[in-house]
């Protein structure tokens, strides 16, 4: 942290931010002061001592923390989180879905997800609303477009099927040419389209090693979809950077592979863990949750055995996961075995490396003020996150508590 005094001549741009604690990504501080310059984080000071009188200050009062915004890096606006949201998007137009999909990216920026990487959509609708989002107003929103699937595989009906590694390439290449951040490959089926099985592979090895190959020769990020261990450990030989789910889904359960883990271990891939309901919600299928307390065991064992882990919420899939979902995600971390302190620095600075933001998941000089207060210390007690008392976007309040 900086020092405590501030020249008199300090820019007028300048604005504070006192608080009672402080997590800034990787460490919690006592009482402190951040000091904003438009959009990004001026300094961090310790101690709420005296400023400049033309510096406004916003104190969010006794108990407060300030930490960097949520980053989801798994989850999909153009679901509506309704009882069918594939065949609701199936039957709405895209002006229809984009409404939707914006009204999602809103909600997630309430609760303090000032990023979210969409891994799924419909006709590059997470684009269209990337370049149309009013700046401060959305999250920022990392677009992978439709993802690619096999012919009639999983979310097939999203667009993004294709066969063979000519196809797959072009379909990489579309992508980049359109400005996607990461490109989505459904390596196995899924839970949720008719006739997907998700304990079995969708492409080769081969095939999946030209997506990642193509990829990354276009400087974009490649994410698996992956359930079952077949599809996770071709991903991760091929050089996925993340594995979605990573579940080790069987036909009847959930059997982890100690060696596959230890691969993801042993070349760093990120395996995104989509825990996590809202309380109260109708539940997720019974195929789905009668899985999850092996998963919650999955997810702690990974982490002990030195998986990197991200935290994403897979919103829109369903009644219990809308698009402000990630803070329950974390309590399911929590309550898996992960320390409250290291599950908010993977839904912060550990998703923003992962996700190559340098500039964000940390509150430090020089970097974005997207910044969430909350009341309470979330690095004892994660429900924390749930007591929102503002969400700044660039430096600005884009939401506070009534």
């Amino acid at each position: 942290m900086g020092k405590i005094a501030v020249s008199a001549s300090a820019p007028e741009t300048l604005r504070a931010i006192r608080t009672d604690r402080l997590f800034d990504g990787e460490r919690a501080y006592g009482p402190s002061t951040v000091l904003l310059s438009g959009p990004t984080v001026e300094d961090v000071l310790p101690g709420h001592g005296p400023l400049p009188a033309h510096i406004p200050v916003s104190d969010h009062g006794p108990g407060s923390c300030l930490l960097p915004g949520l980053i989801d890096p798994h989850t999909h606006l153009c679901l509506n989180a309704g009882s069918a949201p594939f065949a609701h998007l199936e039957r709405s137009d895209d002006a229809a879905v984009l409404g939707d999909a914006g009204q999602a990216a809103a909600r997630a920026l309430r609760a303090g997800i000032t990023t979210v990487r969409d891994l799924g959509d419909r006709s590059f609708l997470g684009l269209t609303l990337e370049h149309k989002g009013n700046g401060a107003q959305l999250p920022e929103i990392l677009a992978a477009g439709p993802p690619l699937t096999s012919i009639g595989g999983h979310c097939h009906s999203m667009g993004g099927a294709a066969e063979g590694q000519d196809a797959l390439r072009a379909g990489v290449r579309e992508r980049s040419r359109r400005g996607c951040h990461t490109v989505k490959v459904m390596a196995s089926g899924g839970m949720l389209t008719s006739g997907s099985r998700p304990f079995l592979p969708q492409f080769t090895a081969t095939e999946l090693r030209s997506v990642v190959v193509e990829s990354h020769r276009h400087g974009l990020l490649a994410a698996a979809h992956a359930h079952d261990d077949r599809s996770i450990l071709m991903a991760v030989r091929a050089g996925f950077d993340s594995v979605e789910h990573a579940d080790f889904f069987t036909a009847d359960g959930v059997a982890p592979n100690p060696a596959t883990i230890a691969a993801m271990a042993e070349r760093g891939t990120y395996a995104c863990i989509t825990l996590g309901e809202r309380p109260g919600a109708p539940p997720l299928p019974d195929s789905i949750s009668r899985r999850l307390p092996a998963i919650a065991a999955l997810t702690r064992l990974m982490h002990e055995e030195g998986v990197p882990l991200l935290a994403g919420s897979d919103a829109g899939i369903g009644p219990s996961k809308p698009h402000d979902v990630l803070p329950h995600t974390l309590a399911a971390f929590v309550a898996a075995g992960i320390r409250p302190a290291q599950a908010l620095h993977i839904a912060t600075l550990r998703a923003a490396t992962a996700l190559r933001l340098p500039r964000k998941g940390r509150i430090a000089p020089g970097l974005h003020a997207d910044l969430l207060a909350v009341a309470g210390d979330p690095t004892q007690d994660i429900r924390a996150l749930s007591n929102v008392l503002a969400v700044y976007r660039g430096g600005i309040v884009v939401h506070r508590a009534s």
